[in-house]
């Protein structure tokens, strides 16, 4: 092959093991993560069936995007056609995937949101029991200006903040529901044995689930640019792989066709 055909080669070679060199570590890094918190923290057993347990779900993904992106990888250093096909397949394969997951969530808004209902309120019941699920709440409801999965009533499922709980905290919700609550930590205390007016004053009464759902449809463009940008990158290494396909194809023509050249007219 020519010179700059040689360069283009090498170029669209480096360009595919190094996007997938990027995905590969993250899928690693997904399922360090998920392995450390079911090995260390039991997951998220607790809070929910297995098929909605978060750990679960970031391991799996971890080992597709570590599978499909080592084929990658490998299959554009090496030159190896089998390893790129099997990795053009297994992209396709998961960009479909992509698309009828999220086809499905759109059909199925109401399960969706009954499953993440069901998820945050057992993770208020669990909320005095791991300081890590302790500070992901707090950090969801400060972030989200929200309180509880449906409401603020929801911290009554919790037993240190049931109303019948003889400790300080009954009635009560944890500091992140409240509007203002960075120079008062004790801002939730005894809050839903006082007037509407002063719990609406004070916290935020909007469940989290419904503020998920409220900051979606806020961010949608943003959420969609994102989508698009990911689809496309994936469509684009789908496209460098079959370039580079059809490159180690002809290099593989070339070469055989220059060795039968030289076993017909051996030099002298």
């Amino acid at each position: 092959m020519e010179g700059s055909n040689s360069r283009y080669v090498t170029f669209r070679q480096y360009l595919l093991f190094v996007l997938n060199f990027l995905v590969w570590s993250i899928g690693g890094t997904l399922i360090a993560v998920g392995i450390w918190a079911k090995v260390s923290k039991g997951g998220f057993d607790d809070l929910s069936t297995l098929d909605t347990d978060p750990t679960t779900y970031i391991i799996i993904s971890g080992c597709v995007l570590f599978m499909i992106s080592g084929f990658g990888c490998i299959g554009a250093l090496r030159q190896n056609l089998c390893l790129l096909y099997t990795f053009c397949a297994s992209l396709v394969f998961l960009i479909i995937l992509q698309l009828v997951g999220g086809i499905l969530v759109l059909l199925l808004q109401e399960t969706v949101l009954e499953s993440a209902l069901l998820f945050f309120e057992r993770a208020i019941v669990r909320y005095r029991d791991d300081v890590d699920l302790q500070d992901a709440v707090d950090y969801v409801q400060a972030e989200f200006q929200c309180c509880g999965a449906a409401s603020y009533a929801d911290w009554q499922m919790n037993v240190y903040f049931n109303c019948s709980s003889p400790g300080r905290e009954a009635c009560g919700v944890p500091y992140s529901c409240c509007i203002d609550w960075n120079m008062n930590f004790q801002c939730g205390l005894d809050i839903r044995t006082k007037t509407k007016y002063e719990i609406y004053s004070t916290i935020h009464i909007h469940g989290c689930v419904d503020s998920f759902v409220l900051w979606m449809k806020d961010n949608i463009l943003l959420l969609g640019l994102l989508v698009f940008a990911s689809l496309f990158l994936q469509i684009f290494t789908l496209f460098l792989s079959h370039w580079l396909i059809r490159d180690v194809t002809l290099i593989k023509k070339y070469s055989e066709e220059a060795a039968e050249a030289t076993q017909q007219f051996p030099a002298r």
